[in-house]
């Protein structure tokens, strides 16, 4: 796959850039870094979208939507905090690196109540 090879060559130039510009301007090599970032997004979104578009239409045609749109939410909230999170350890924000993971982790514990609800109700079901 060539976008791999892309995403490689990109990642140690924008390294590479950053560490020489690092030395001469530092806020500028954090808004390279922040670019670089939104590039690589921009490139993973192209192969994001169409598996979101799978999961769409699995969620259209079976008798769980709920079940899928919960997980769909819950990866997608995984992947923006991911991002974030590293975007602020980047710019050398750990400890609001370490606020985004706590809220993104109490997001999706709330997201799969409903999935621990229907695992509670089958037990239940089973006991009795």
């Amino acid at each position: 796959m060539k976008i791999i090879g892309l995403i490689c060559f990109l990642a140690i130039f924008s390294a590479v850039i950053g560490i020489l510009v690092r030395e001469q301007n530092p806020k500028f090599a954090l808004f390279l870094g922040a670019t670089a970032s939104i590039l690589f997004f921009t490139l993973a979104w192209q192969y994001i979208s169409p598996v979101i578009r799978y999961f769409q239409s699995l969620i259209a045609n079976t008798g769980q939507a709920s079940l899928f749109e919960i997980l769909l939410k819950a990866l997608g909230i995984a992947v923006l905090i991911s991002i974030v999170s590293e975007l602020c350890r980047d710019l050398g924000e750990n400890s609001l690196a370490d606020k985004v993971d706590f809220c993104g982790k109490a997001v999706l514990f709330y997201l799969a109540l409903p999935i621990f609800r229907q695992i509670f109700e089958i037990i239940g079901e089973l006991l009795t």
